[in-house]
């Protein structure tokens, strides 16, 4: 009895310090908010939407051949909603390929024609964060192309640059409620370059980098910080690691983390004050995906974050249906059942509501 009791304490006093929302249940989700509401959303609220890992091509190349761009967004276009909206772009814009770059061996490089930025912003996409571990999939040359891809569509693209500069420059966002600030950044792969003061990259996932991101943001007179993030482990559940660095953004005060790269969908939790949503899995990702073989949910996510005149208001989600396997490369929402099956996998912080999912803030 002696040795459970101390190992009882240690586990609570080990919580406590690690500053979790994290209950360590059997189904290792958080615990439900006591007394919580759905808020109201005031008439001049600003939103801003959140999709994860978009690739357009790949498995479904002789499709869009056929069809066009539009074809695999054509349901799932009441998504693309907000004041803005902001997707993980996972694959440079060149007309480079794989041959193209020498000492390319990796599984998995990808690319899309130049002319995709164009078509993203038509279809409503507003901003791309290209922090990733694909950004160099066609090399430094494939990364420059890419930036003057989007600049000559007037796509806004964060989180990747000729510099480091550029590289770590947030994207602000001006609303009638104050300037909102989003910084991207990837976890430090082997494929992955890091911007320097005269080499183009990203921006890597570090406690530094963290708090200098912070520092930026309110240098240029943000209200309101968040990170959207590359990490994880491909189609697993989330990792101690993604805990661990969730606590250099609570620790650094941003408001929310909206992250990315598993591809697939991850809880949701709170650090202090901070918002986190750790997954948001696919958005439009044209591989033929591993759901099953890896035994997980083919659920994706947008997420949009409510901002009114006391500050964030709440998280809004949205659940993608995101196998290829069953879309045949054309996502869609989520029918009912699957949004509740979605929403329920998220833990107790969030709220459902019909077709969404509600994270009071």
């Amino acid at each position: 009895m002696r040795r459970i009791g101390w190992l009882a304490i240690a586990a609570l006093v080990g919580a406590a310090g690690y500053g979790l929302w994290w209950t360590g249940g059997p189904s290792g989700v958080p615990s439900r908010q006591s007394d919580a509401a759905i808020p109201t959303v005031p008439a001049d609220a600003w939103r801003i939407t959140f999709a994860g890992d978009t690739l357009i091509g790949d498995g479904a190349s002789k499709r869009i051949r056929k069809h066009g761009v539009d074809w695999v967004f054509s349901q799932i276009g009441d998504l693309i909603r907000g004041d803005a909206f902001v997707l993980n772009l996972e694959a440079p814009l060149t007309t480079l390929r794989r041959d193209d770059v020498p000492g390319s061996e990796r599984a998995w490089t990808y690319d899309m024609p130049p002319s995709t930025a164009g078509d993203l912003l038509r279809l409503g996409v507003t901003h791309v964060g290209f922090a990733n571990n694909h950004s160099l999939d066609r090399g430094e040359q494939g990364l420059l192309d890419t930036l003057a891809s989007a600049r000559d569509a007037g796509l806004p693209l964060f989180g990747a640059g000729a510099d480091r500069a550029s590289a770590g420059a947030p994207l602000l966002l001006d609303t009638p409620h104050g300037r909102v600030a989003v910084l991207a950044f990837t976890y430090a792969k082997a494929e992955s370059q890091e911007a320097t003061k005269d080499r183009p990259g990203v921006v890597f996932l570090g406690p530094k980098n963290v708090r200098e991101g912070m520092r930026r943001a309110r240098a240029a007179g943000a209200d309101h910080v968040i990170g959207f993030v590359h990490w994880g482990r491909n189609y697993s559940a989330m990792t101690n690691w993604q805990r661990h660095a969730a606590r250099w953004f609570a620790n650094a005060g941003y408001d929310a983390v909206i992250g990315h790269g598993p591809h697939v969908q991850q809880p949701v939790g709170r650090l202090k004050d901070t918002l986190i949503v750790y997954s948001l899995g696919n958005f439009v990702f044209n591989s033929p995906g591993r759901f099953a073989v890896f035994d997980q949910p083919t659920y994706g996510l947008t997420a949009t974050v409510v901002v009114a005149a006391g500050g964030p208001l709440s998280v809004e989600l949205r659940c993608v249906q995101a196998d290829n396997q069953k879309t045949k490369y054309r996502p869609r929402p989520c029918s009912a059942t699957e949004s509740a099956d979605a929403f329920g996998r998220l833990g107790g912080l969030v709220l459902q509501d019909r077709d969404r999912g509600v994270v009071p803030w």
